[in-house]
Order: structure tokens, then sequence, then C-alpha cells
């Protein structure tokens, strides 16, 4: 042990306290969502895009669902009951608010998850397939369109999806971890 660290450990070896890793974990969380808020409080670029719509009470709430359920059927209509707004008065506030209309917010996010499910985790295309499509073969044509390529040859080349710089992480696939971090920026 170096002598910076014996001082501090007065001359012992630190351990690690059963909980440590989860507590660090759980303190890493809240000091990203931390460092968000504050970027968003003082950037006022911070505040337009998917990024801004999320300050919006029921913008905010549809993509927090939306990234938490990706495989739910979601329809406009679902999304604008779910949030207690009329389907075109939810349709234009979170097309004015993100810059794309909600399905099409709906297929990238599924689009984003099916990439890192393909590269990262080696997910089939049934699997993926799960994300809210009804085949393998709907959810092929769909990956395509929005693509340019077949789910295979993005596994193969590794093609990286763009999505306005979004990157999602390696658990994003379950929708658990971004679930709950846009969860807490609202």
């Amino acid at each position: 042990m170096d002598p910076e660290h014996a001082a501090i450990h007065g001359g012992r070896s630190p351990r690690l306290r059963p909980g440590s890793e989860t507590i660090v974990t759980r303190l890493a969380d809240i000091l990203v969502v931390q460092a968000i808020r504050a970027w968003i409080e003082q950037d006022p670029a911070a505040r337009s895009g998917w990024l801004g719509a999320l300050q919006r009470p029921q913008v905010g709430r549809a993509i927090a669902m939306i990234h938490r359920e990706p495989a739910r059927d979601w329809t406009v209509a679902s999304l604008a009951s779910e949030v207690a707004m009329s389907r075109s008065a939810f349709a234009a506030r979170f097309s004015e608010m993100t810059g794309e209309p909600p399905m099409q917010y709906v297929t990238g996010w599924r689009m984003q998850l099916a990439e890192i499910g393909l590269r990262e985790d080696g997910a089939t295309v049934g699997e993926l397939a799960q994300l809210g499509y009804r085949s393998e073969a709907a959810f092929s044509r769909a990956f395509k369109r929005h693509s340019g390529v077949s789910p295979g040859t993005a596994r193969r080349t590794g093609k990286r999806l763009s999505r306005d710089g979004v990157t999602a992480t390696r658990d994003s696939i379950k929708a658990v971890s971004w679930g709950r971090a846009t969860s807490m920026l609202l």
C-alpha cells in the first residue's frame, strides 16, 4: 500500500463491506441525475428536444412511459389517454417539444434498444421483435426502414444507428435503468 493510502486508512488495507458496491452505484446514479438537472437549469439549449420535453409534465410522463415499456402496443391515442390529453393536443405538444411525432419517437427508441441488443447483447431477431412488433418479419422490416440495413447486417458490421446523439446504456434493452433515470429527472 502506498504511504498516502496507508495514512488515510490507518495503515490497514481498506476492505469493502457488504452492500458497498450497491451504495456506490446508487450514489453514481444520483450524481449523474444531479449533473443533468444542473445542466438543464443553467443551459437554455438543454431545455429543447427530448431532454427539455422531460420537464413538461404530460410529455415528460409520456416519454418516461415509452422508455419504461418499449414493448407496449403504444398508439397516439393510448399515450394521450395515459397523460389525460386529447389525441390531437398531445400529438401537437409532443411534436413541438421533441421535434418529432410520438410514434416516430416510439419507433426510434425501440430501434435504439434493438441496436444495443444486436451489437452488445447478441439478442436474436425473435427476442428483439418483442419490443412491440407482432412478428420477426414485422420487426425486420421496421428495422430496415429505420436504419437502411437489415438486423443481420447491422450485427455483422456493427453499424451504429444515429438518434440525435442519444446514447442508451447496455441495460436499456430491459428499459430498467433508463426508466429509473427518466423518472428521477421528472
